[in-house]
């Protein structure tokens, strides 16, 4: 598959429709909560899977380079939704990227460095987007002057909404560079043909859940 396809591919789903990933919890709880959120929650298992894949067959320096800009990528998704200048559902681009980067994985192609770089940033950012917490808590229920019912959602101290952002950037980080590394490792010390195949089973295994997850969010 063309890198530039790839990545297209990733952007056209980038719709203005206002989506949070989840609510948050007060105290370090919010945080273990955002922490399994992001590696738990379909469809960034996948995700995180086909990064890990791609990252970790490449040379063992690009570990250091991938793992920051993805964390650079996700900071930047988190602020942009945290001030509110995005809403996009972000399941969608990433069910999409782990059928291209188990495509490319099960394929053994090489990536050039600029279309690893391009999904990576991708990835960070939508992943970034899936990890912010709703800013608004449980709902005030009050009435007007005519008698007129108001719901009015009361909003999270940003305490809360920073732990809860710190655990998902902890979550999908951890995750990511423990793939990857595997990965590598795997690749490296043990380079018979029957490992790097298995690998590439595994890249296909995942496009094809990716696959059956996309066809479920867009019918």
């Amino acid at each position: 598959m063309n890198a530039r396809c790839a990545i297209a591919v990733l952007v056209i789903p980038y719709l203005p429709t206002p989506a949070w990933a989840h609510s948050a919890s007060p105290g370090i709880g919010g945080t273990f909560a955002a922490f399994a959120h992001v590696i738990t929650e379909p469809p960034a298992p996948l995700a995180l899977l086909g990064l890990g894949l791609i990252v970790g067959m490449r040379r063992t320096q690009s570990l250091k380079w991938a793992c920051g800009l993805f964390l650079l990528a996700m900071l930047a998704g988190l602020a942009a939704a945290l001030t509110h200048t995005v809403g996009t559902d972000p399941e969608l681009p990433l069910v999409l990227l782990a059928f291209i980067t188990g495509i490319l994985a099960a394929s053994g192609m090489p990536l050039p460095n600029a279309a690893a770089s391009g999904l990576l940033f991708l990835a960070g950012y939508f992943f970034g987007v899936f990890g912010t917490p709703e800013p608004a808590a449980s709902a005030t229920i009050g009435s007007s002057s005519n008698g007129e019912v108001i719901v009015a959602p009361e909003q999270l101290p940003w305490s809360t909404l920073l732990l809860s952002s710190v655990g998902a950037v902890l979550g999908a980080n951890f995750a990511l560079v423990l793939i990857a590394a595997g990965v590598n490792v795997i690749h490296k010390q043990c380079s018979r043909p029957w490992v790097i195949i298995g690998l590439r089973v595994i890249g296909s295994w995942n496009a094809a859940i990716a696959a059956l997850l996309t066809a479920l969010w867009t019918r």
